[in-house]
């Protein structure tokens, strides 16, 4: 399923929750606002390819909670804005490939409570802004691969940091592979969060 690529906007929610789709859901360059709700509402959808939300401008709440998706969940370099709730709610989320929020601007929170996910997590170069709450909840995580949270660079090869105003929290997540933070700037912590939580394997690279 593919929307107008770069031209696509929408006022009010989008619904699809429940959807069925055999290749890919490509929303890239789109435009969703629904203010303070539901803008792109996807629930317990089942997407056999990827789904691509890369260079979007999104004010409201995406809801992927209990979606599967047969590829990878590709916000790259997208804006998503719902401050002081729910930016991108992927609680249970399953992804057969990675989740890849590298260079995205988020205000709100992003939940990944209980999902799983089969390659890496990877925000290199994002801004996460939910200051005193939680900027990353990925708390009770499987994930397989990687966690990054770091440095990345623009077009120009200019560094650009990752930066979480507000906790990340992995809390009872299980993860493969590393958790890296080189580089990155944590601040405005809720009084009993962490910035990054150890958890059962191994341990956090700074």
């Amino acid at each position: 399923m593919r929307w107008n690529r770069g031209g696509f906007t929408a006022t009010g929610e989008v619904g699809i929750s429940g959807a069925q789709i055999g290749g890919d859901l490509d929303c890239t360059g789109g435009t969703f606002t629904n203010e303070g709700n539901n803008a792109l509402g996807a629930g317990g959808i089942n997407v056999k390819g990827s789904v691509f939300l890369r260079n979007s401008w999104v004010v409201g709440r995406v809801g992927l909670p209990d979606a599967q998706i047969g590829g990878d969940l590709d916000c790259t370099g997208g804006t998503f804005t719902n401050e002081g709730n729910y930016a991108l709610d992927a609680d249970r989320i399953n992804v057969k490939g990675c989740v890849f929020l590298r260079n995205s601007q988020v205000v709100g929170s992003v939940r990944l409570l209980g999902a799983q996910i089969g390659g890496n997590v990877e925000c290199d170069g994002g801004t996460f802004t939910n200051p005193n709450s939680y900027a990353i909840s990925a708390d009770g995580a499987r994930i397989s691969g990687a966690f990054f949270l770091r440095v990345d660079k623009d077009s120009q090869g200019e560094q650009v940091p990752f930066i979480a105003s507000g906790a990340v929290s992995l809390i009872g997540a299980t993860i493969d592979g590393q958790v890296d933070c080189s580089g990155g700037e944590f601040s405005n912590l809720p009084t009993s969060g962490e910035c990054c939580a150890r958890r059962n394997r191994r341990q956090l690279t700074a």
